[in-house]
C-alpha cells in the first residue's frame, strides 16, 4: 500500500489503528520522508491529506538537525522557496522542523545567505498580495493569509538571530553579516511601519484582529533577539537606532484603533512593556554609547506617560507602570540631571503626581486582595506597583532640584486646604489623606530606600513633629479603622488609607519622637486586635514585624499589650477555633506568623516560662487535629505548627540558660504535650507528609523533660524515643533528618541531667548513627549524632575503637561523595574536630582528617559560618594544652589562622537592614519543602562557648603559642 493510500486510511475509523502503525514502521526507511515530502508540496492534492502527510514528515524529521550538513542543505533549499504557499496549517506543523534546520545551517556552514532566503521569501509573499510595502494606504486592509506568513517568516529568523554570534567570523563573513544586520533594521522596522499604518483597517474582523496579535507578538520577539547580538559586527548607537525607531512605532499608542486597544491580548501590553524594558535597561548599561539616545529615550518614555496617564485601561495601566519604572532608572543617573531638570516640573505636575491617584482600580485591587498592591504594602519589593514606582520617582526628582520638592510641598499643602471642604468618611475623603501622606512622606525623603530596614534621612524643612500632631495624630486615633465591614463603597478607600497609615509609621519610625512613636505603635497594634479586611490585617502586622525588628526604641512599654495580642491569637479551647486570626485568615497567615515569631522572640526573656509553653501546647493541639482530618496543606497550618517549633525553642533556649523551673504547672503542661503529640503519632504518620514536621516537635522538648525527670517517668515519652532509636526502620525515609535531629537533642538533654538514662539507649544510637553514615542521603545527619555522642558521651566513644576505625574507612571509601556536599563534609569535620577535643587529639594527624577534610572545607565555607568559631576554639585550646600532635603542629595552625580569620569579621550589612545567616528561604508551597528547610535550623550540636569568648582577639590574647611556621 503506498504513503498515499496509508494516509488515507487514517481518516477510517475501522482502519486507523493499522494505518498508523504501518505508517510509523515507514518512517524507517529514507525514501518515505521524500514521499511525505513530494505529497506535501503538491498543490493539486487536498488541503487535508497535505496536512496529514505534514504531520508525519515533521516526525520523520523531528532530528533534522543531527543529519549531516548536506541534507540539511538540501531540504532548506528544497522546502523555502515554497514554504509561504502552504496552507497555513501545515505551515504551522513544519515551521518548527523548517526553525531546527535553519539554526543547523547557520552552525554547520556558517552561511548567512539563508537569512537573505528568509528576507526573499517576505518579499515574495508581500508581491503575491500585490502589496508594496514601502508604499501603502492606511485604508488598506492587509490579509489574515499575508500576516500569518509574515509571522512565520519572523519565526524562522529566531534561530539564527540566536546563534548568529557563534559564527568564526571572518573578512568576508563581516562584511556580509554587516550588510545583513542592516538589512534587518529596514526589513523589521518597514514590517512594523506596515502593522501600525494598516491596524485599523485590519483588526476590523475578527480574523484580522487574531492575525494581527500573533505577528506583533513575534515581531516584538525579533525587535528584542536584535539587540541581545551584542558581538555583532555593528556598534551599539548602530543597533541602537533601528530600535529606537520600532519601538518609537510601537508605543505610539494613539495610532491604535481605541477598540482594539480596549481588547487587546495579554501579549500586546507585554511586548510593549519589554520594548520599554529594552529602552532604558540598555541605555544604563551602555551609557557611554548611547549617550546621545539618553535626552531622546527620556523624553519618549514621558510622551507615553502622558499618553497612559488619563487613561485607566489595563493596558494603558501597565505600559504607564514599566515607562515610570524605566524614569525612575534612568533619574539616578547624574549626567541626565539637566534634562530631568528641564523636565522635572512637567514631569512632577503631569505625570508622576497624577500616577499617584487612587481611584476605583485601587480601590477594587485592595478589595480582590490583588497581589501586586498586597507587596507593595508588605513586601521588601516596593517597586511592586504604579504609586510606589512614582512614590521613588518622586523621591530622585525632589532629590535632583529643590524647587521638585517645593511643588510637590505646594500639593500637600493644597490637598489640607481642600480637605475640609470634602465630606467625612467618604471615597474622596479617604484618597485625599491618602495622597497627603504620599506626597509627604515623598518630599521630605532625601533617599528611597527599597528595603525599609531603616527610616530615610529628611529634608531641611520636613517639620515631621507638626506634620504628625496635625495629621496623622488624628488618623491614629480613628477607631473606625478597627471596626467591620459596613458594606459601603467607602470601605476599600478605608483599608487603603490604612495601608498609607501603616507604611508611614514603618517608614519613620526612627525619626519619630518617642512619645509619638510610642503612640504610634500601640495604635497599630490596636488595628490588629479590630475586624478589618486581610489585606489591611496583613499591611498592619508587617508594620508591626519590621518595627519589632528594627526599632530605635526600647519596646518595653508595649510588653503587656504584645503579649495580650500574641495571647489572643490562638483560641484556647477547640471550641474558639473560628476566632484564631492566623487559620481564618489563611491567605495572609505568613505575615501573622511573622508577627507572632517576632513578639515571641522579643519577649521570651521576659515571660514565665510557663506561660511561653502553655502557648505552645495550646497551638500545637491547635494544629495537629486539622492535620488528622487531611487539612494540612492550608498555610495557615503550616505558620501554625511553625510557631509551635519557634515557641518551643524559646522555652529550651531558657532552660540551657540556666532556668529550672520547678512549677508543678509546667511539669503538667510538658506531661500533656507529651502526651497529645505522642497520642497523634500513629495518624499523623499515615498522612506521610507531615511526619518530617511531627518529630520536629520533638527535639526541643527533650531539654524540657529532661530539666523536670520526665524522661524516665513519662509513658508518651518512651513511645517517641523507640521511633528516634530505631529511626533507620521508618518506612517514611524524608522523617528520618527530623528524627537525628531529636535523638541529638535527646543525648544533649540526658547527659545533663539523667546520665544513667542515656547509658540504656547509647548502644543501639551508635548503631543507628553508623548505620546513617553509611548512606550517601543521610549521612550528615549519621555524623550529627557522633558528634553528639562524642561531646556527652565521650568516655564511651573512647573505649570503643571499632567505631572510629570504622568511621575512617566509611570516609575514605565515600570521599568523593563527602566532597559534592558542603553540609556533609561540614558535619563530618565537626565530628573529628570534637572527637580531637573530646578525646583523641592524634586523629588530627591523619592526612584525610586535615587535608581531605579539614583543608577542603576551609576552601569552600562562607564568612562567619558557626563551624568557624568551633574549629577556632577548640584549635585554641589544644594548642594552650600542648596537646596538638607534634607532626601536626604546622597543619593546625594554619587551619587556626584561616578559621580564626573567617569567624572574626563582621556580619554584610544590606541597605541598612540585618542579613540573615540562613542560606535557604523557607518555603510553605509543599509539606516537603517545609520539612527539609526547617529541620536545617540547628543541624548539629555546637560547641561550648568559653565564657567572655570574643573571636576578634581570642587568638591573640588566649593564644599561647605564637601563630608563625616553624622550619
Amino acid at each position: 500500500m503506498s504513503i498515499k493510500d496509508l494516509l488515507l486510511a487514517t481518516t477510517d475509523p475501522t482502519r486507523v489503528q493499522a494505518a498508523q502503525g504501518q505508517l510509523l514502521a515507514a518512517l524507517a526507511r529514507a525514501e518515505t520522508s521524500s514521499e511525505l515530502f513530494g505529497i506535501v508540496i503538491d498543490t493539486a492534492a487536498e488541503n487535508n491529506l497535505r496536512f496529514l502527510a505534514s504531520i508525519y514528515l515533521a516526525q520523520s524529521l523531528r532530528n533534522i538537525g543531527l543529519r549531516e550538513p548536506q541534507e540539511i542543505a538540501a531540504f532548506l533549499d528544497a522546502i523555502l522557496p515554497v514554504f509561504i504557499t502552504f496552507p497555513r496549517n501545515v505551515r504551522r506543523v513544519l515551521k518548527e522542523v523548517v526553525a531546527h534546520a535553519v539554526e543547523a545551517a547557520t552552525k554547520h556552514d556558517k552561511n548567512p545567505t539563508i537569512y537573505s532566503r528568509l528576507v526573499q521569501m517576505a518579499a515574495q509573499a508581500f508581491a503575491a498580495a500585490n502589496i508594496d510595502p514601502s508604499n501603502v494606504d492606511t485604508s488598506l486592509s492587509l490579509s489574515p493569509d499575508l500576516l500569518y506568513q509574515l509571522s512565520d517568516i519572523v519565526v524562522l529568523m529566531l534561530p539564527y538571530l540566536k546563534h548568529a554570534t557563534e559564527v568564526d567570523l571572518d573578512d568576508v563573513l563581516v562584511l556580509k553579516l554587516h550588510s545583513i544586520i542592516q538589512d534587518t533594521f529596514e526589513f523589521a522596522y518597514g514590517i512594523t511601519d506596515l502593522l501600525v499604518r494598516c491596524q485599523a483597517s485590519t483588526c476590523a474582523t475578527k480574523e484580522g484582529f487574531a492575525a494581527m496579535d500573533e505577528l506583533l507578538e513575534h515581531q516584538a520577539t525579533f525587535l528584542l533577539c536584535m539587540y541581545t547580538l551584542e558581538d555583532l559586527p555593528t556598534n551599539y548607537r548602530e543597533r541602537y537606532s533601528g530600535i529606537f525607531r520600532g519601538v518609537q512605532v510601537f508605543l505610539n499608542l494613539n495610532a491604535y484603533p481605541a477598540a482594539y486597544v480596549d481588547i487587546a491580548p495579554a501579549v500586546f501590553t507585554e511586548a510593549r512593556c519589554a520594548l520599554v524594558s529594552l529602552l532604558g535597561q540598555s541605555i544604563m548599561r551602555h551609557f557611554s554609547d548611547l549617550r546621545t539616545y539618553a535626552d531622546e529615550v527620556v523624553r519618549l518614555l514621558v510622551g507615553v506617560c502622558a499618553q497612559c496617564v488619563g487613561n485607566t485601561s489595563p493596558v494603558h495601566e501597565q505600559i504607564l507602570t514599566a515607562s515610570l519604572a524605566e524614569l525612575r532608572a534612568l533619574c539616578m543617573e547624574s549626567e541626565l540631571a539637566k534634562t530631568f531638570g528641564d523636565l522635572g516640573s512637567t514631569l512632577i505636575t503631569s505625570i508622576v503626581i497624577p500616577s499617584l491617584r487612587y481611584n476605583e482600580v485601587d480601590f477594587y485591587n485592595v478589595e480582590t486582595m490583588n497581589l501586586q498592591y498586597l507587596h507593595r504594602y508588605v513586601g521588601v519589593q516596593d517597586i511592586g506597583s504604579r504609586a510606589a514606582i512614582c512614590e521613588s520617582l518622586l523621591v530622585s526628582f525632589c532629590k535632583l532640584n529643590p524647587d521638585n520638592r517645593g511643588v510637590v510641598m505646594q500639593y500637600v499643602n493644597d490637598c489640607f486646604t481642600n480637605l475640609g471642604s470634602i465630606t467625612a468618611e467618604t471615597i474622596d475623603h479617604h484618597t485625599m489623606r491618602c495622597l497627603i501622606l504620599t506626597y509627604y512622606s515623598a518630599a521630605v525623603k532625601k533617599t528611597y530606600s527599597m528595603a525599609r530596614g531603616i527610616s530615610p534621612p529628611l529634608a531641611e524643612g520636613a517639620n515631621l513633629p507638626g506634620f504628625y500632631q496635625s495629621f496623622v495624630h488624628g488618623l491614629l486615633t480613628q477607631e473606625s479603622f478597627a471596626s467591620s465591614n459596613d458594606g459601603s463603597d467607602a470601605y476599600p478607600a478605608k483599608i487603603l488609607l490604612l495601608c498609607e497609615l501603616c507604611r508611614f509609621v514603618a517608614d519613620f519610625r526612627g525619626v519619630l519622637e518617642q512619645a509619638m512613636f510610642e503612640e504610634a505603635f500601640l495604635s497599630l497594634l490596636n488595628f490588629i486586635q479590630g475586624t478589618i479586611w486581610p489585606f489591611g490585617l496583613a499591611v498592619v502586622a508587617n508594620s508591626v514585624t519590621l518595627i519589632i525588628g528594627y526599632s530605635k526604641y526600647s519596646l518595653s512599654f508595649a510588653y503587656s499589650a504584645l503579649w495580650t495580642l500574641l495571647d489572643s491569637l490562638v483560641c484556647k479551647t477547640e471550641a474558639d477555633i473560628g476566632t484564631n486570626l492566623i487559620l481564618i485568615n489563611s491567605s495572609i497567615s505568613e505575615y501573622l506568623f511573622q508577627m507572632c515569631t517576632a513578639i515571641s522572640n522579643l519577649m521570651a526573656s521576659d515571660v514565665l516560662i510557663e506561660k511561653l509553653f502553655e502557648l505552645c501546647r495550646r497551638v500545637t493541639a491547635l494544629t495537629l487535629p486539622y492535620i488528622i482530618t487531611k487539612r494540612y496543606r492550608i498555610p495557615a497550618i503550616f505558620h501554625c505548627f511553625e510557631l509551635s517549633i519557634t515557641l518551643l525553642y524559646l522555652a529550651q533556649a531558657r532552660i540551657s540558660q540556666g532556668v529550672t523551673p520547678q512549677s508543678p504547672q509546667l511539669t503538667e503542661e510538658v506531661r500533656q504535650t507529651l502526651t497529645l503529640i505522642a497520642g497523634m503519632r500513629n495518624a499523623v504518620l499515615e498522612t506521610e507528609d507531615w511526619a518530617p514536621h511531627y518529630y520536629q516537635l520533638v527535639a526541643p522538648v527533650f531539654p524540657l523533660a529532661a530539666a523536670l525527670g520526665l524522661l524516665d517517668n513519662c509513658e508518651a515519652l518512651q513511645v517517641i524515643l523507640q521511633d528516634i532509636v530505631s529511626m533507620t526502620s521508618v518506612s517514611i525515609l524524608e522523617a528520618i533528618p527530623a528524627l537525628a535531629l531529636a535523638g541529638a537533642s535527646f543525648i544533649r538533654a540526658s547527659s545533663k541531667y539523667q546520665g544513667e538514662f542515656l547509658q540504656q539507649y547509647y548502644g543501639r544510637l551508635r548503631v543507628e548513627a553508623l548505620t546513617l553514615c553509611g548512606t550517601d542521603t543521610f549521612r550528615q545527619y549519621g555524623f550529627m549524632l557522633l558528634t553528639a555522642l562524642t561531646l556527652y558521651v565521650p568516655t564511651a566513644i573512647m573505649a570503643d575503637s571499632t567505631t572510629i576505625a570504622m568511621i575512617h574507612k566509611m570516609v575514605g571509601e565515600h570521599l568523593d561523595e563527602i566532597r559534592e556536599s558542603l553540609d556533609t563534609l561540614k558535619s563530618i569535620a565537626r565530628f573529628f574536630i570534637c572527637y580531637a577535643y573530646m578525646c583523641d587529639p592524634s586523629v588530627l594527624s591523619s592526612p584525610l582528617v586535615h587535608t581531605e577534610i579539614l583543608m577542603t572545607l576551609l576552601d569552600r565555607i562562607i564568612l562567619r559560618d558557626p563551624i568557624c568559631a568551633d574549629l577556632t576554639i577548640i584549635l585554641v585550646e589544644l594548642f594552650n594544652a600542648g596537646k596538638i600532635p607534634s607532626d601536626a603542629v604546622n597543619q593546625m595552625k594554619y587551619l587556626l589562622g584561616v578559621s580564626a580569620r573567617l569567624t572574626r569579621r563582621r556580619p554584610t550589612v544590606i541597605q541598612g537592614t540585618r542579613k540573615t545567616e540562613t542560606t535557604q528561604e523557607t518555603s510553605t508551597k509543599t509539606p516537603l519543602h517545609f520539612a527539609e528547610f526547617k529541620i536545617l535550623r540547628t543541624l548539629a550540636p555546637r560547641i561550648e562557648v568559653p565564657p567572655n569568648f570574643n573571636p576578634q582577639t581570642y587568638t591573640q590574647t588566649n593564644l599561647k603559642v605564637p601563630l608563625t611556621f616553624t622550619s
